[in-house]
């Protein structure tokens, strides 16, 4: 009796999980791969055919880190007006009808076409796959498509670019700390000018313009109904400060509403801290 051996050697890369494999495949010379030391040199590719026999065309050039992202969002905007057509030209047809011929949840369809809000310029500019530029998120855009006026958008979306840009060459500047209450009343003067003459319908409107929450808004709004004395003892530059109050203590003395008894808690502090260490934030 004859005992045969069979050893057969073959190109099999280890798998490591669903779609992943190892970065460097085993290779067989005897099976005709190439001999792979390392990364392939420039030289190795071009009309000529390397150890194994395959033709080697030229290298890939490099691409942007933001194509990925900016493909997507080529992909959504165009779904997004491909939803609208179907909309538009086929009459009763609801998003959730849409959503179950699309097999998608009603809310995902939702979401791809509440990105044609954004003004056309940005539009135009996140299906520009040849720029390589940051882009924002999809839920920084989706802010963004609230906000009234195609001229709101536009600045947002360029001041989010602008920042996105900045952190990718790392250049994340953080903003000075200011101390004091002269900043939050100056902006609280300018939120209420902005209310007042009809830029922004509401607190929450508002809110999302600047980034900030309905609450913080608020906060700050309300600091212009503290009796006038108070705050001129406060809407002064923090090295002038004589009563060194918290913002805490500033929000406490707004929710009791009446005047002469803010008046009496903010004597009743400045007695007490007059020429303390205590700081404000």
């Amino acid at each position: 009796d004859v005992l045969l051996s069979w050893h057969v050697t073959a190109k099999a890369p280890r798998v490591l999980g669903p779609g992943r494999r190892m970065r460097h495949v085993l290779r067989d010379p005897l099976a005709g791969h190439g001999e792979g030391h390392g990364e392939p040199s420039p030289s190795d590719c071009g009309p000529h055919e390397n150890a194994a026999g395959h033709a080697c065309g030229p290298r890939a050039a490099a691409v942007s880190p933001w194509t990925p992202a900016r493909r997507r969002l080529a992909e959504m905007v165009t779904r997004a007006r491909c939803y609208a057509a179907a909309i538009r030209e086929e009459p009763g047809l609801t998003q959730r009808q849409l959503a179950q011929r699309e097999g998608l949840s009603g809310p995902r369809v939702n979401q791809v076409l509440s990105i044609l809000r954004l003004d056309p310029s940005i539009l135009a500019d996140l299906t520009d796959l040849e720029r390589d530029a940051p882009v924002p998120s999809l839920d920084e855009l989706s802010v963004i498509g609230r906000l009234r006026g195609g001229r709101a958008q536009v600045a947002r979306y360029r001041a989010v670019c602008a920042a996105l840009a900045g952190e990718r060459v790392g250049l994340k500047a953080q903003p000075a700390r200011q101390r004091g209450f002269q900043h939050l009343f100056a902006r609280a003067r300018v939120w209420q000018a902005a209310l007042d003459s009809g830029q922004f319908r509401s607190l929450a409107e508002l809110a999302r313009a600047e980034g900030l929450t309905h609450h913080r808004v608020a906060q700050v709004l309300d600091m212009l109904t503290l009796p006038v004395e108070i705050q001129a003892a406060l809407d002064v530059p923090f090295e002038e400060l004589r009563v060194r109050v918290t913002q805490a203590e500033v929000r406490a003395l707004v929710r009791m509403g009446d005047a002469e008894a803010q008046r009496a808690a903010f004597s009743a502090l400045r007695t007490r801290r007059t020429g303390s260490g205590h700081g404000t934030e």
